[in-house]
């Protein structure tokens, strides 16, 4: 994601005296490449686990703690709420989760405001995935009566003048007739209650995930904020407020807690309490092939902005609440690596006492494709996941037990396929408007359920079917003897009984007493389920 910055604002920020060319060689080995510089405007491209570097404030705090100027935790201590926001149970549908604060003596000079503009919509398209999962809104502190409230009204008794309007409209007319409105009213549509920010003398402040009044317009004049963000997610709703309001407790401003008062009780937004990590010696040295000691690692985190105290085999590491990217201790191994200087690693080939060759799983399946391709049959490749209709119900089979989507997000991806075989009939089916004879086949792994640790198992498994005028019971078989043959398999045949297949045309595959797969004309229900008005021939074989 690329970011705009002017170079003067960030070299004031950093607090250090840079030419331009060792600012941009500073930022690269952070990890934050400069995409390109226009005169005093440079264009910086930071990754979106980095939400907190997603304005000139944050970048200016990481890199005043890569050239030392400082070091350890930023502490933000904010002042004791004095502003109550309550929280109605009826957003609990809509948006459900919400936290502030307040930023007071703030100086929104234009590069200021360029960057909080710049940081909330980025923050929107990305940490709050366009607004879906939070979104965010910042409103001028003094043009608002406290306490505030955050509840629904129906949609048809709404009425406010939005932002940059120059009169009141409804909801729906905000929806239709708005940029933000058009651009967002997808997250409302399903609802006939719509969220509102307001405040004591009932004036609407904000209808989220929308837009703000023109009531509370942030201004160059302004200097005390109330930020807000609500959505879907209690942590991420949390995180948003803690980057925009560290962000401008960077330029000097002060931030203020709220009391956040909802049916569960009263609490204190934000909470600035830092969660801890251990990060143990041996394994980030393991990782980065270093010989670090505590104290040479502790030095490469504070550098990093972490605040560390260090025992003989590990790191205690403390994680500023912006640091939303830190969930692991290898994320910390990342910011030692950063620290230390990617350019400083010496690259080295790691011995291996062992001679590399291909699994005999993946010879196997090779060799089918081989085979298959000989034949004269093209590889197909389709989804493991499936759905009861095309595993079971399309081919005239009871349903069996299988791995199945704990949540699945769509119907038809709900289980896990054990068979490749119903794939490859739907091929055909889709197909049939295409030349005969169609010949396909796939080589991939199907999932058995098993006494394992997983209760499930993958089994490389090697499917063909073909449709053709002539396809019958002897051509197939005649192709599964030929597969068998060049595989290595001894096989004998029995009867079976498969749905799937013509009563009587099919037959059961057996390798040293037990069975590897099955082949058949296809039968004619299954054929007319996919649309197939060609004969049919196919088998599944295990590999």
């Amino acid at each position: 994601m690329i970011i705009e910055m002017s170079i003067g604002d960030l070299k004031s920020l950093i607090k250090a005296d840079l030419s331009t060319e060792e600012l941009i060689n500073v930022l690269s080995m952070y990890g934050t490449p400069p995409d390109s510089v226009d005169n005093d405007t440079l264009y910086l491209e930071v990754f979106p686990n980095r939400p907190d570097m997603l304005s000139v404030e944050g970048v200016a705090r990481a890199i005043r703690g890569i050239l030392g100027t400082e070091r350890g935790y930023q502490l933000y201590v904010p002042r004791p709420a004095v502003v109550t926001l309550s929280i109605d149970p009826s957003v609990k549908t809509i948006r459900p989760y919400c936290s502030a604060a307040i930023i007071r003596g703030v100086d929104l000079d234009g590069n200021a405001v360029a960057s909080m503009m710049q940081l909330q919509e980025k923050l929107h398209g990305t940490h709050g995935r366009k607004r879906k999962k939070v979104s965010i809104g910042v409103m001028d502190l003094d043009k608002c009566k406290p306490p505030l409230v955050f509840s629904t009204l129906p949609k048809s008794e709404i009425r406010f003048t939005p932002l940059g309007a120059s009169g009141e409209l409804s909801a729906e007319q905000i929806l239709s007739s708005t940029d933000k409105g058009q651009a967002y009213a997808r997250l409302l549509k399903d609802y006939e209650f719509y969220p509102l920010i307001y405040d004591s003398e009932g004036r609407v402040l904000s209808m989220p995930p929308i837009i703000n009044s023109e009531d509370t317009k942030v201004d160059e004049n302004t200097t005390n904020l109330f930020i807000e963000a609500e959505g879907w997610d209690q942590q991420a709703v949390e995180q948003a407020v803690f980057i925009i309001t560290t962000s401008l407790a960077e330029r000097g401003a002060k931030i203020e807690q709220v009391k956040i008062v909802d049916e569960r009780g009263t609490r204190i937004s934000p909470s600035f309490a830092p969660k801890t990590i251990e990060l143990s010696v041996d394994y980030c040295n393991r990782l980065l092939g270093k010989d670090f000691s505590p104290i040479e690692i502790r030095q490469r985190l504070e550098m990093m902005r972490f605040e560390t105290s260090a025992g003989e085999k590990s790191v205690k590491v403390r994680i500023p609440p912006y640091r939303t990217d830190i969930m692991h201790p290898i994320d910390l191994v990342e910011d030692v690596a950063i620290a230390f200087g990617y350019p400083n690693f010496t690259p080295r080939i790691d011995v291996a006492h062992t001679i590399g060759q291909l699994h005999k799983e993946t010879e196997a399946e090779d060799a089918a494709r081989t085979i298959m391709v000989g034949c004269g049959f093209e590889e197909v490749f389709t989804y493991h996941l499936t759905n009861q209709r095309k595993l079971f119900d399309n081919m005239s089979a009871k349903p069996r037990a299988v791995a199945e989507i704990s949540n699945p997000k769509s119907e038809e991806f709900t289980i896990v396929r054990d068979a490749i075989l119903p794939a490859l009939v739907k091929v055909l089916g889709d197909n049939t408007h295409n030349q005969y004879p169609q010949k396909v086949f796939e080589v991939a792994p199907v999932t058995k359920l098993s006494q394992g640790e997983t209760g499930a198992a993958e089994v490389p498994s090697l499917s063909a079917c073909f449709a053709d005028a002539r396809a019958n019971f002897s051509q197939i078989k005649s192709l599964v003897l030929a597969a068998c043959g060049q595989l290595g398999r001894e096989i004998s045949l029995k009867e079976s009984a498969y749905p799937w297949y013509t009563r009587g045309r099919q037959a059961e595959i057996v390798s040293k007493g037990n069975s590897i797969g099955h082949f058949g004309e296809i039968d004619p229900r299954v054929l007319l389920n996919h649309g197939i008005e060609m004969p049919c021939a196919g088998f599944e074989i295990s590999l």
